[in-house]
């Protein structure tokens, strides 16, 4: 595995898909969420095309199975 697809990896694992779980600082969670995904974006447009659409297809996935028990959870 590329050292891209490695940190990436881990980018995505740090990110926190439940921020809207958060009781108190919804805001601030959110925010921090968003900032995390816009970083996650600006590192995979600096790897080559084929780690870059891996990294979107790892980050998408992700989304969705968050998304997925944030559903079940409602």
């Amino acid at each position: 595995m590329s050292k891209n697809i490695e940190l990436g990896k881990k980018m995505i694992d740090s990110q926190d898909w439940y921020y809207d779980f958060v009781d108190y600082g919804w805001a601030a969670a959110k925010e921090a969420a968003r900032a995390s995904m816009r970083a996650f974006v600006r590192f995979m447009n600096t790897c080559p095309k084929d780690e870059a659409d891996t990294l979107r297809e790892m980050w998408m996935t992700a989304y969705n199975e968050a998304s997925a028990s944030k559903r079940m959870a409602w």
